[in-house]
C-alpha cells in the first residue's frame, strides 16, 4: 500500500444521504485539494452488511493497520461503528499508527459515562475532533485530554443575493432535516395547530428525507386539510439552487429532541441562506445559535417553544437584522477554513 494516509468512514451518498457521509466527503475533498494522498475506505460501499461484506470490510480495514507505509488512520463514523474500528485498531496497531478519530453526532459524553471501560480505549487515540466546546470540556473532566473542538462545516458556496423580502404576517418558516419524530416534525405541526387556531400567523414548508413508511403516512393524514403546513420534498444542497430556495423564507425552525444530536450541518445551512433560526436547546444548538442570530427554546417544551414564536410575532423586524448576521457568520464553519486544523495535526504530527 503506497498511501501514507488512510480515511475510513461513509462517503458514498448512494447508499447514505446523511451529515455523516456531507462531512465525510467534504473532508476527503479538502486533502485531494492540498495535495494529499488518503487511501479511503468507504464503508458505506460494503452495505447490506451481509457476513461476507463484513468480512470484507474487516479484511480491509485490517490491510490498513498492517501496512508499513499507512502512517495515520482517520476514522469519522457514527458512534458504534466508530467504536468498533477503534477496538480493532487497539488489537493490531502493532506499527503504532497516529490514530485520529473525527467524532460524529452528540452521544460519546453519554457513553463514556455508562461505559468508563471506553476511557482507556479513547486515550489511546492519537486525538479526537468533537463538535461541541462542551463536549470538548466535559471529555477533559472525565480524563481524556486529547480532545481538540472542531465544529462541524460545509461547503460555503457563492450563492446569487436574493432580495429578502420585508418579514411580514403570515411568515413563512421551514424546516430542514430528516422527516422523524426526534427531529420536532409532530411537535411541530401541534404547536403550529395552536398559533395557527383562529388565524395562519406562521406557514411552514418540510423538506428532507423519511426513514419510516408508518410515519410518512401519519405526517400526510395530519397535513391533509392543513392550510398552513406542506411537504416540498428534499432539498439538493450541491446545488446553488438549494440555498437560494431557502433564502426566500423567513424563519428556519429547527426542534430536534433526538438524544444524539450534535452540531447539525442543517443550521449552517439556514445560515448560508440568512435565515434567522429558532432552535430547542438540544446538543450542541445553545453553542450555535446566538441571540444574534436566533432564539432557542427548551427541548420538548411546548409553552416555551410558542412564546418564542409569538415573540417573533409581535415584532418581525427584528429577524431582519439577525438575517444579515447569520449570513456572516456562515463563513466561520467553511470547510476550507474549519479543516485547516485537522490537516495541520495529520501532517505535523
Amino acid at each position: 500500500m503506497k498511501y501514507s494516509f488512510a480515511f475510513i468512514g461513509s462517503v458514498s451518498t448512494e447508499k447514505n444521504l446523511g451529515g455523516e457521509t456531507v462531512k465525510n466527503q467534504l473532508i476527503t475533498k479538502y486533502f485531494i485539494e492540498n495535495g494529499i494522498q488518503v487511501y479511503v475506505i468507504d464503508v458505506e460501499a460494503y452495505k447490506p452488511y451481509t457476513v461476507r461484506n463484513r468480512i470484507a470490510l474487516f479484511l480491509r480495514i485490517l490491510s490498513v493497520f498492517l501496512s508499513r507505509n499507512v502512517k495515520s488512520v482517520i476514522i469519522s463514523k457514527s458512534y458504534s461503528g466508530a467504536i468498533k474500528i477503534l477496538k480493532l485498531a487497539k488489537c493490531f496497531n502493532i506499527f503504532k499508527k497516529r490514530v485520529y478519530y473525527v467524532v460524529i453526532g452528540g452521544t460519546i459524553v453519554r457513553k463514556v459515562r455508562e461505559n468508563p471501560n471506553l476511557n482507556k480505549l479513547l486515550k489511546a487515540v492519537t486525538r479526537i475532533y468533537v463538535e461541541g466546546k462542551t463536549m470538548a470540556r466535559d471529555l477533559i473532566t472525565l480524563g481524556i485530554r486529547n480532545v481538540e473542538w472542531l465544529p462541524n462545516f460545509k461547503e460555503i458556496p457563492e450563492i446569487r443575493e436574493v432580495k429578502k423580502r420585508t418579514p411580514r404576517i403570515p411568515l413563512r418558516a421551514v424546516f430542514v432535516s430528516r422527516m422523524t419524530k426526534e427531529k420536532g416534525v409532530l411537535f411541530l405541526l401541534e404547536c403550529l395547530d395552536e398559533i395557527n387556531s383562529q388565524n395562519v400567523k406562521i406557514t411552514i414548508d418540510f423538506y428532507g428525507p423519511f426513514e419510516n413508511i408508518e410515519f410518512k403516512e401519519m405526517f400526510f393524514e395530519k397535513i391533509r386539510n392543513s392550510n398552513y403546513a406542506f411537504y416540498q420534498g428534499v432539498l439538493d444542497f450541491q446545488s446553488e439552487n438549494a440555498y437560494t430556495k431557502l433564502a426566500e423564507y423567513d424563519l428556519f425552525i429547527f426542534p430536534t429532541c433526538w438524544v444524539g444530536e450534535g452540531f447539525p450541518g442543517a443550521l449552517i445551512d439556514a445560515m448560508i441562506a440568512g435565515l434567522p433560526i429558532v432552535a430547542s436547546d438540544a446538543g450542541f444548538n445553545g453553542e450555535i445559535v446566538t441571540d444574534e442570530i436566533g432564539y432557542l427554546f427548551k427541548t420538548n417544551d411546548k409553552e416555551n417553544f410558542k412564546d418564542v414564536l409569538l415573540r417573533v410575532l409581535d415584532d418581525p423586524q427584528q429577524l431582519v437584522e439577525k438575517s444579515k448576521n447569520a449570513m456572516a457568520q456562515a463563513t466561520k464553519y467553511d470547510y476550507k477554513q474549519v479543516l485547516k486544523t485537522l490537516c495541520r495535526d495529520i501532517m505535523r504530527e
